[in-house]
């Protein structure tokens, strides 16, 4: 008789939602790479490769298509400019924030364009110098409803937009979603 059958005719001493819980912490923290970005307090994969810190389920999907030949803006950086860059043929970022843009300018790769406004309307306003379309524009940073409405009049017909953390933004969800995305 197996381990497992016998289990189930004895029974357990631990609760089968301890196991669900068990299994869930070693495919996160494990396979994904959670604990690895805890402990750095940078989110990266399970091999230490930069990745946005969105759900693992979007970063998975986004893995898996081809942006090559795309041109990338994005309201916010961090790892995530690391990850986009290595994807794309061209990335844009922008960053707000002094400190965080000091620390990160140094890392980036020679298809991105990095770029600093401490001021409110520069930063919304920044992705307007560029003469053409975006094909993904994310927006991850600061005045995301600001940076979204602006965002909305450079994407491509056949573009998307990434709202992170959707969930806390429900103005900014509604505007994009009212405009069709």
């Amino acid at each position: 008789m197996s381990k497992r059958s016998l289990l189930g005719i004895l029974g357990s001493p631990f609760p089968v939602e301890m196991f669900a819980t068990a299994r869930n912490y070693k495919l996160l923290s494990v396979a994904f790479g959670q604990f690895k970005t805890m402990k750095q307090l940078m989110s990266v994969d399970r091999d230490g490769n930069p990745i946005p810190w969105y759900t693992y389920p979007a970063t998975e999907y986004l893995k898996q298509l081809d942006f090559g030949s795309k041109a990338v803006f994005e309201y916010g950086s961090g790892n995530s400019s690391i990850f986009w860059s290595r994807r794309c043929k061209q990335l844009v970022s922008v960053e707000n924030d002094a400190a965080w843009f000091n620390k990160m300018k140094g890392r980036l790769p020679n298809n991105a364009e990095y770029l600093f406004f401490a001021e409110r309307e520069q930063y919304v306003q920044s992705i307007a110098q560029y003469p053409y379309d975006f094909d993904v524009i994310i927006i991850d940073g600061a005045h995301r409803y600001q940076s979204a409405t602006q965002a909305l009049t450079k994407l491509k017909d056949n573009g998307f937009m990434i709202l992170d953390n959707s969930d806390w933004m429900e103005k900014t969800s509604g505007l994009l979603r009212n405009a069709g995305l």
